[in-house]
């Protein structure tokens, strides 16, 4: 009995002390955003300097793709836009826009959609809550991924 009375107390004391952290709730602002992504190896192109949010756009290469990935905070700073312009030519795509809407479901929870230039766009809004690097990065090539796997949907023919 004082065996597993001195095995209980122990277990105890090593849960107790050990430190758990709590998730880092804190928010990015677009310097932070560029300092990130400078610090990630990437040539950062400065986009819409006279804006209050700063809009970031990086190169990126995906199974034989350029892909332009802007980066941007939303207006509430809450996420961080990835968005990618994927075709500007209304007439070459509207005639699969079907096809190109029901890849939503294979993207979740990135999202294709036509903002209102009617250019084909692809993007993904990143909760912007304890966003580190490696974070930053899933998201980066999930978009770069998703993209790549569902060009047969979206590119020029």
């Amino acid at each position: 009995m004082k065996k597993m009375y001195a095995l209980f107390a122990i277990t105890v004391f090593v849960i107790m002390s050990i430190q758990t952290k709590a998730q880092d709730c804190t928010t990015i602002n677009a310097p932070e955003l560029k300092s990130m992504l400078v610090n990630m190896g990437y040539e950062v192109t400065e986009l819409d300097t006279a804006q209050a949010s700063k809009k970031y756009q990086v190169k990126h290469y995906n199974d034989g793709l350029h892909i332009y990935i802007s980066y941007q905070l939303s207006a509430s700073t809450n996420f961080v836009w990835l968005t990618a312009i994927l075709n500007t030519d209304s007439i070459n795509y509207k005639p699969r826009i079907h096809n190109i809407l029901k890849q939503n479901t294979v993207v979740q929870p990135a999202q294709f959609y036509i903002n209102k230039n009617g250019t084909l766009m692809f993007g993904l809004a990143a909760e912007n809550r304890g966003m580190t690097a490696a974070i930053l990065r899933r998201h980066i090539d999930f978009v770069c991924n998703n993209i790549a796997k569902t060009k047969e949907y979206w590119m020029k023919q």
